[in-house]
């Protein structure tokens, strides 16, 4: 058996409707990422006295998450325009309209589709890049959509 080519959303099938609900994934970037690779090979190692050690996901997130004042900055950022920003785990949340999501990232809600297949399964995506404040580009790692 073949395995499944993955989908290509390239086609372009129009704006999502402006009043369609979303929540912007503000995705912050994390820290000590050299911490959490040796970490993980001592743990894995049977030569090594960390070996079986796990450490717990709270334990993790302590030190490799993002520090309180990325959040706060995109926090800061998101209600500076007006909007309610959630916090969770290495995320900040922003419910919102696709109307509206031009305002946050400078850039239009599209809808797009795999033109190699006949599906008509379509994702979201921004039409072209995204626009932070500087202030805030240097702590999100990515932007994702639900």
């Amino acid at each position: 058996m073949r395995p499944k080519r993955p989908h290509n959303y390239t086609k372009d099938i129009g704006p999502v409707d402006s009043t369609e609900q979303v929540t912007v994934r503000f995705i912050l970037k994390g820290r000590n990422q050299e911490w959490l690779d040796k970490k993980l090979q001592e743990v894995s190692d049977p030569n090594s006295p960390e070996y079986g050690k796990y450490l717990s996901q709270e334990e993790i997130n302590s030190v490799t998450g993002p520090e309180q004042d990325t959040f706060e900055r995109v926090l800061n950022f998101v209600h500076s325009l007006g909007y309610t920003g959630e916090k969770n785990s290495a995320e900040v949340h922003v419910k919102t309209t696709a109307g509206e999501v031009p305002k946050l990232l400078g850039a239009e809600l599209r809808r797009y589709t795999d033109p190699t297949t006949d599906e008509q399964h379509s994702v979201r995506k921004l039409a072209n890049e995204h626009t932070l404040p500087a202030g805030v580009t240097n702590d999100v790692e990515f932007v994702a959509f639900e």
